[in-house]
């Protein structure tokens, strides 16, 4: 089995009860740069919004992604906000190496 060494954050996702709320939060409060251009090639939906949290490995930027509550069929059933997903950044050369 390969070992892979973890260089840094690169996305945590939340699937939030009070998506406003959370977007004030994250946005207005704490002041983190929304990021509304194409990831990937794609428009993020009207009901994501992307954060970002600061420089990760190899230049990228680490992510904060809010998402509404309407994906739920993707999550737990709980009542509250939730962490969807975390991401971690290795490098590609280890990455292809474990393919």
């Amino acid at each position: 089995m390969h070992k892979f060494k973890i260089r840094a954050l690169g996305e945590i996702a939340i699937r939030c009860k009070d998506y406003d709320a959370m977007r004030t939060f994250y946005g207005e409060v704490l002041k983190l740069t929304p990021l509304n251009e194409s990831i990937g090639g794609k428009m993020p939906a009207a009901n994501i919004q992307f954060y970002q949290l600061g420089e990760s490995y190899g230049g990228h930027t680490s992510i904060l992604a809010l998402f509404t509550d309407e994906h739920k069929h993707q999550t737990n059933s709980g009542t509250s906000s939730s962490l969807h997903h975390i991401a971690l950044t290795v490098a590609y050369k280890a990455q292809d190496a474990a393919k």
